[in-house]
């Protein structure tokens, strides 16, 4: 085997490797993960005030972080 096949075989268990780590992570990820969104009894994303942008009238940085 010449230093290239070596090469390339030692990079091919390592992503290999890789893959199977971020499988296993995907998975582990999956399964702490909390109920779908609507299902815990919080808004849902885009009913916060600063998100719907209610304010009429043109807002500083000072009156929005208050």
């Amino acid at each position: 085997m010449t230093d290239k096949d070596e090469q390339l075989k030692a990079f091919r268990q390592a992503l290999d490797r890789k893959e199977r780590a971020a499988a296993e992570a995907a998975q582990a990820h999956a399964a702490h993960d909390g109920p779908p969104p609507g299902e815990t009894g919080h808004p849902q994303a885009g009913h916060s005030p600063r998100e719907t942008g209610g304010g009429k009238e043109k807002m500083t940085a000072d009156k929005w972080n208050q």
